[in-house]
Order: structure tokens, then sequence, then C-alpha cells
């Protein structure tokens, strides 16, 4: 796979995904004569107010990788620096995998950790349990209401406790460091449960609290549909280990059945 990084496009030139996209083929057509890319990456640089413009990253795969190296190696010595060959290893979830044991997994809290820990655990086949004290996305919502219009708090279900932890009623921003190689894998997630697709390439992609609560429920039942199993108002109480301290089972307490 080739990147072209650093392309300039005015704020009409690339207001939009299809916009972005013109632009992209157009640059990858001229320097590397090829048609396909895809958007990786948009910021805006508003260092001078006189020119504000997007700064756009795209990510460009040919039929083969000889021809990938071939279309490096004759880019000319004006956008040399623009262009490299890149690895197409991106990290993805695991597949289903044999001889899974019988006893379920068990992952405490449906904040984004275990969330994803559950997940990732369910397309692996091996059906975890997922139990988290406070309620799910929509339910929960109506208990924040509740607090926030008259200081009513559910010790139990609140901003801090409940599907998707903290963050799912906080300002939406995803901190994920860019860097980290499971950050597409992240996003990518985020968007097929119903996320808006411009996080895929915004340099500070954002899901704001009226989308989320859709977004880690919709994930949720991803990890239901695959065979595990979300219990909601189940606290872990204690973790039960034996005399040479291996884990032989835990206790939990359920408020309510859910």
């Amino acid at each position: 796979m080739i990147e072209i990084t650093q392309v300039n496009a005015s704020l009409d030139e690339a207001g939009d995904e299809n916009a972005c996209l013109i632009v992209g083929k157009r640059v990858a057509k001229r320097v590397l004569r090829c048609k396909d890319s895809e958007i990786h990456r948009k910021s805006i640089d508003a260092r001078k107010k006189r020119d504000v413009h997007f700064i756009l990253s795209f990510r460009v795969e040919l039929t083969s990788p000889h021809l990938e190296r071939e279309a490096v190696d004759s880019v000319s010595e004006r956008d040399r620096s623009l262009v490299r060959a890149i690895e197409d290893d991106e990290p993805s979830f695991p597949f289903p995998v044999s001889g899974a044991p019988k006893e379920r997994p068990v992952v405490i809290g449906a904040g984004c950790a275990g969330l994803f820990a559950a997940l990732t655990l369910a397309e692996a086949g091996l059906k975890p349990l997922l139990i988290e004290r406070g309620d799910p996305a929509f339910r929960r919502s109506h208990a924040i209401d509740l607090f926030l219009k008259e200081r009513i708090l559910d010790p139990e279900s609140n901003i801090q406790f409940g599907l998707g932890g903290a963050g799912t009623f906080s300002d939406g921003k995803l901190n994920t460091g860019t860097k980290n190689p499971v950050h597409r894998l992240i996003l990518e997630t985020f968007v097929e449960a119903g996320a808006p697709r411009d996080i895929l390439w915004d340099a500070k992609p954002h899901i704001g609290s009226d989308i989320l609560p859709k977004v880690v429920t919709a994930i949720s039942q991803r990890i239901e549909q695959l065979g595990g199993v979300v219990r909601y108002r189940t606290k872990l109480v204690d973790i039960r280990t034996n005399a040479s301290g291996a884990i032989t089972g835990i206790d939990v307490q359920s408020s309510q059945d859910a």
C-alpha cells in the first residue's frame, strides 16, 4: 500500500468525504499515475488566518506489491517526501478459535476497555460473560437526567457506572493514540456500530453523547449475537482463589434481573 501525505486542499475542495476523494484521486493520478485512493486522515491548518486549509493523507492500493514499488520508485523528486510505501497489516479481531474451553471468560465492567475485551473474546468464539454494575445506555440516560434535573443520585447507575463507562456521557472526544496499531480497528468498530464515518479520517475524531449510547448498545448486542452474555446491575464483590493463588471463581451481587 502507498501513502500520500501533506496534501493541501481548500475548505471548498475538501468539505465532505466525496470531495476529499476527488482531491485524492487527482493527486494520486498526478503523482503515481493511478486512480484508486481512500482517505486516511484529515486535519485543518489554521496557523495563517488568510490561508486556512485542510491537510489530507491518502492511501492507495495497486493490484500488486510489485506495481506499488515501481510507482513509488518513479515518483518525481518534487513529490518524493510526500510518498511512502507502507505495510498493509492493520490489526483485526481474531478468528474463532478451535477447541474453546467450556467455561466462559468473565469480563468485569462494560466501560471502553471491558467492552472491547468482551467483543474480542466474542469474535474469537469464547462466549464471554460481561458484567456491569450499572444499566444499559438508554436506561442509564434516564438516571443521569434525574440527577442533573433533580439531584437524585442512583449510586449504581450514573455518569460513572453503566454501559460504555464514563465516556458515554462525556463530550465524546476519542483520545485514542493515533500511533497505536489498533487505532484504526477501534474507529472502524465504532463506525460499524453507528458512529459517523468521518471519525475514520478526522485528525481529532468526535462522537457526540447523543450518538454514543446507540454505538455502545450496538457493540453489546454484537457480543450477545456471538454467544456472549451481558449482565447489568451485577457487581463483582469477591474473587475466589486456591492455595496457589489461581482464580477459582467469582462472587457477584445482582440488584435486579436484567
